[in-house]
């Protein structure tokens, strides 16, 4: 009985190694493998995911400069084969979705993507998952395992201590394919890491336009934070870029302290932030559904509220 966990980067492997254990137990598995899949160079420190909760980590090199999907399937859909497979966990990245909709596909397995809870019982697996462009939670229970699931960051925090031992290397045969890697171009600058932001400042439609978004810059430089946003800021207005954008198929943080600037609310978004320690909201609408999931509230208009609360957190920095 196995669960498997494969992830390009070491964060999302230890987040994801705490979920196999915690899920190990109900689902009837034994054995954590974190497959450890790439090219000379870029693999994972075996010891560090040991510690995080792998009983053995799988070495597979790949002769390839960077990710490539086809050969990353095969040389997931090797290291499981032969073993008794009961879930693979996978980062739900692009790359990430990509590897687990072929995996699930080449194993005639079921694939639940967008995974934001998983519960595991009697040998039994059930989910939740976003759907509808994440503003809606679907409850879906596999009819039978093996399953696949690819999982924001934050579902699941990572553990360490464990006393996993046992490290193997495993040679992979990829199919011959017709597409090559013929260059790399580095993404351009301006992308933010809110999951590893102390403070996140919100921004929420209250805001009527782009230019707008000055006050919550300001907020965040006066209080050391990110800005980050809702889903129509970033998916339909396109004000700011994926990377800011906090919710249910957007990225899950839990800062010590959130701002939500003009933010209604609404269940796709409070569920990306929800496990923050202070939450404050600013919104002159006093009966929006926000103030139900804060700390403090501040009612009123958002363009008074966030100068004045800047100047007073510059003020008290200066004394």
């Amino acid at each position: 009985m196995v669960l498997a966990v494969f992830a390009e980067e070491e964060k999302w492997g230890k987040e994801l190694l705490a979920g196999a254990r915690a899920l190990a137990p109900g689902l009837k598995g034994g054995k954590v493998l974190f497959l450890n899949i790439g090219p000379d160079g870029a693999r994972k420190d075996p010891a560090a995911l040991l510690s995080a909760g792998a009983d053995e980590v799988i070495d597979v090199a790949l002769p390839l400069k960077a990710f490539k999907v086809e050969e990353y399937t095969d040389a997931v859909v090797a290291a499981v084969a032969g073993c008794d497979l009961k879930l693979l966990l996978v980062p739900a990245t692009k790359n990430g979705r990509d590897v687990a909709a072929r995996v699930a596909q080449r194993l005639q397995v079921g694939c639940s993507t967008d995974t934001v809870a998983l519960r595991a019982s009697h040998g039994s697996l059930e989910v939740d998952r976003a759907v509808l462009g994440g503003s809606a939670l679907a409850t879906l229970r596999f009819a039978k395992l093996p399953a696949v699931a690819t999982v924001p960051s934050g579902v699941f925090e990572p553990k360490g201590g464990h006393q996993g031992t046992a490290k193997r290397t495993m040679e992979v045969t990829t199919d011959a394919r017709n597409a090559a890697i013929i260059g790399i171009a580095p993404q351009a600058a301006g992308g933010v890491r809110l999951e590893d932001a102390k403070v996140v400042v919100a921004a929420g439609r209250g805001l009527k336009k782009k230019e707008d978004l000055k006050l919550c810059d300001a907020l965040a430089a006066a209080v050391g934070g990110e800005v980050g946003c809702t889903r129509p800021l970033s998916a339909d207005l396109k004000w700011l870029s994926e990377s800011h954008w906090i919710g249910l198929s957007g990225k899950r943080v839990r800062p010590k302290l959130y701002f939500a600037v003009g933010v209604s609310g609404q269940i796709q978004h409070v569920a990306g932030m929800r496990d923050s320690g202070t939450i404050v909201a600013i919104n002159k609408d006093p009966d929006c559904p926000m103030f139900s999931n804060t700390d403090y509230g501040l009612v009123g208009d958002l363009y008074e509220i966030v100068p004045a609360l800047v100047a007073a957190i510059t003020a008290a920095k200066g004394r």
